[in-house]
């Protein structure tokens, strides 16, 4: 138990950068990443190219042969913009020491990345699991359409819920283990 106080004091005495918390918390990391991505666009833009290439926006898919055409068309594009957001993350979840294989499924199926309403059925159905999902359209609600309090009342009840039965499965964990 002194080994543990005297390795706390030992990192509390320790000199801290004062340039260290911009490479260490997320709302930073989020500036980088955009300040990034302009550097990349206007770069390609003196270069006399653009990231017009990458830009793509899928459309609704129905039947399986809508895939098929879209990822005849666009596969290219994107499995690139798979591969930069992924980049783009994964520096900074590795930087914050977020372990990257538990954040791109939720952000994958989250609708951050893309729209719910155009992925596959299937893949819908389980977006409902993924309390981002919840969490994201209720930022939209409110940034984007500047609405009140009362269209966001059944995401707030989702994430409840979903809180609700995660806590309980985890007091019924940690009994098990005292």
């Amino acid at each position: 138990m002194a080994d543990i106080a005297q390795t706390a004091d030992s990192r509390m005495l320790a000199r801290r950068s004062p340039w260290g918390g911009l490479f260490r918390q997320e709302d930073w990391w989020a500036i980088w990443i955009g300040l990034g991505l302009i550097a990349v666009a206007v770069a390609l833009f003196a270069g006399g190219s653009s990231i017009k290439w990458v830009a793509v926006a899928p459309q609704k898919w129905s039947h399986l042969s809508d895939v098929g055409q879209q990822l005849k068309q666009h596969g290219l594009q994107y499995a690139a913009l798979f591969v930069l957001w992924s980049v783009s993350f994964g520096i900074g979840a590795a930087a914050l020491g977020i372990k990257i294989t538990r954040f791109l499924p939720a952000f994958l199926l989250s609708g951050f990345a893309f729209p719910i309403d155009q992925m596959p059925i299937a893949v819908q159905a389980i977006t409902y699991l993924t309390p981002a999902r919840y969490y994201l359209t209720m930022v939209k609600t409110i940034f984007l359409k500047g609405t009140g309090v009362a269209p966001l009342i059944p995401q707030v009840f989702a994430l409840t819920l979903f809180a609700t039965i995660v806590g309980r499965m985890a007091l019924r964990s940690f009994r098990k283990v005292l």
